[in-house]
């Protein structure tokens, strides 16, 4: 793939890449890509022009990682999976049942103060595709998209059938020993190749270790921000955890 670097300071790169000006889906895929990197405070993508800026906090990490990183994201972008694709999946049929399986075992023993999780999970999920919006023809960042004073950039908004996965999954989670204090922040959240290569190891080792009771503790060792990760299968993410 042809990627030209048009401009490079501190904060702001800008880069020419050829297929945004005929491929669509492209453009979506790599925006999806630079948003879950952290340290990302801007992307605007101009397809008639071929080209993209990003702009990045300088305070969280060194312009040499941020290229890096940036130009890896962009180099092999994952394909868009709507919500609608992802709840209709196969591993959303086993997961619920593996989730009503544990519900219908802590009813038993938990006293009913509340209307019961097995029940609720009985409930039909309803799903609507995502939209993603490639931002329009114009290179300057608009005052939506910059940081905060904190330097941090605001997260999308999950939709409310993400919410309400995540909020059954968390009661699981929260259920397990050694996880009680822990909550799962549902809009800071990895795909499978995206927590690989922020952690450094390959998908497959990322795959094992997920699936092992110490995965949150272990991925904050390999994390570069200390940041703990727990997989949620239905959604198919992995999604930050933080401990209160």
């Amino acid at each position: 793939m042809e990627i030209q670097i048009l401009s490079a300071i501190s904060g702001r790169l800008r880069l020419r890449i050829p297929r945004l000006n005929h491929d669509s889906n492209y453009a979506t895929q790599i925006d999806g890509e630079l948003k879950v990197l952290r340290f990302v405070t801007g992307i605007r993508i101009n397809p008639p022009a071929s080209s993209i800026a990003i702009t990045y906090n300088t305070k969280t990490i060194s312009d040499t990682k941020a290229k890096k990183m940036i130009l890896e994201a962009i180099a092999q972008p994952k394909p868009v999976v709507s919500t609608s694709e992802e709840l209709s999946s196969p591993k959303i049929t086993s997961d619920i049942s593996r989730l009503k399986s544990i519900a219908l075992t802590q009813d038993k023993t938990t006293p009913q103060t509340e209307e019961p999780l097995s029940k609720k999970l009985s409930e039909p999920i309803i799903a609507k595709p995502v939209e993603t919006r490639v931002s329009e023809a114009t290179l300057e960042i608009p005052q939506s998209e910059k940081p905060s004073s904190n330097g941090i950039a605001k997260e999308q908004t999950p939709s409310n059938e993400e919410t309400s996965l995540l909020q059954e999954s968390t009661s699981i989670y929260a259920g397990i020993e050694g996880h009680k204090n822990d909550t799962i922040t549902p809009t800071l959240k990895l795909s499978s190749l995206a927590l690989a290569k922020r952690l450094g190891i390959s998908v497959q080792a990322l795959i094992v270790r997920s699936s092992q009771p110490n995965f949150t503790q272990w991925s904050m060792t390999k994390d570069p921000e200390g940041i703990g990760w727990v997989l949620i299968k239905s959604l198919n993410k992995y999604y930050s955890v933080s401990s209160v």
